[in-house]
């Protein structure tokens, strides 16, 4: 890792201190405004079917919320915390096209937590894709889940806001991989490699990013990974203001990026791994009528899909009428979780 240093500012430096190479810590002030934090409430029901991966997410997403909220309370932190991300990896592995389908269909009540869950399915399946090895695989998925535990709260609120972040915001923005990294030090988290991924998760290859402005020599492979998971989920995923961005336009958009901001092969890989239409999107087929896709194939452009009235029936799109047309964005609410997560029952 390249010798990282605290940004030369006042909002910097009254919140963070160095502590040796590359370790960051808390100051005193920002220790105890952590420490006030108290848990959200929680009123949204669990909907889905009790032994779908829909529900298994919910609940792994339940038991991430204080320790995103409330860290300093947790007694346990680095266990509980390896211990979802080994649960939610033998989901992803067991049942794929299902947890991919819960990035784009299941609606939140907080931004963070569900980002979290959504960045550590999406990370554990790339990882896997690349043959990452058990260690390595777990101390990303690990750091997806806690990249922004130094703004949960404002990132929570950021997601309601139609407006655009205020200074106080984006001065919290620029400087959260720093503030994650030194939380979860104060965890008493020292996994050298989850500390890499959270540091550089926004830098760039072109030296745009954030809070460091790396050069591409100069970002850890894998944080760079964590860098188009991050914003991949982040274009997926609904705000209060806007619906979520359909696939292929989210693909789209990374796609163009390439070589200058992002690795050509990662953006490749997460395409080859999602397909040009995952599961869990809405389709019109060629024959007109609305069908959503259950199951990736080799076919890029073709994966199976269903329609709404039959769950269970599988229907090839490589052939007319059930090409794939275009997507669609239809509204999801909570309450259409249980009917959703029959698809994949």
């Amino acid at each position: 890792m390249p010798a990282l240093t605290l940004p030369d500012s006042l909002f910097a430096r009254n919140r963070l201190c160095e502590d040796g190479d590359n370790i960051f810590r808390l100051s005193p002030r920002q220790r105890d405004e952590y420490a006030a934090f108290v848990l959200p409430a929680c009123t949204q029901s669990n909907h889905s079917q009790a032994d779908s991966a829909f529900a298994v997410l919910s609940r792994l997403e339940g038991r991430l919320l204080p320790l995103l909220y409330t860290p300093l309370d947790c007694h346990t932190p680095n266990v509980e915390l390896r211990a979802i991300a080994s649960e939610l990896g033998q989901l992803v592995d067991q049942q794929a096209d299902a947890c991919i389908a819960s990035i784009l269909l299941s609606p939140y009540e907080h931004y963070t937590p569900r980002h979290a869950i959504n960045a550590a399915t999406l990370i554990h399946l790339l990882g896997k894709a690349q043959s990452l090895d058990a260690s390595t695989l777990q101390s990303l998925v690990c750091a997806a889940l806690t990249m922004n535990i130094g703004i949960a709260s404002t990132q929570d609120q950021m997601a309601r806001q139609a407006a655009p972040p205020t200074t106080a915001q984006q001065q919290l923005i620029k400087l959260h991989p720093l503030l994650s990294s030194a939380l979860i030090r104060e965890m008493g988290i020292t996994d050298l490699l989850w500390h890499e991924t959270v540091l550089m998760h926004h830098e760039q290859w072109n030296g745009s990013g954030y809070p460091f402005h790396l050069q591409q020599a100069n970002i850890a492979e894998h944080a760079h990974l964590l860098h188009i998971v991050d914003m991949t989920c982040s274009k997926l995923m609904p705000r209060s203001y806007r619906n979520p961005m359909p696939a292929q336009q989210a693909l789209s958009i990374l796609y163009q990026n390439q070589n200058q901001q992002i690795d050509p092969n990662l953006i490749t890989l997460l395409i080859r791994t999602l397909g040009i239409f995952p599961p869990g999107e809405f389709v019109e087929l060629d024959n007109g009528m609305i069908a959503i896709v259950v199951e990736r194939t080799d076919n890029l452009q073709a994966p199976r899909v269903a329609l709404p009235a039959h769950p269970r029936q599988r229907i090839q799109t490589d052939n007319t009428p059930y090409r794939i047309k275009r997507p669609t964005v239809p509204q999801i609410s909570a309450r259409h979780i249980h009917l959703l997560s029959r698809f994949w029952s």
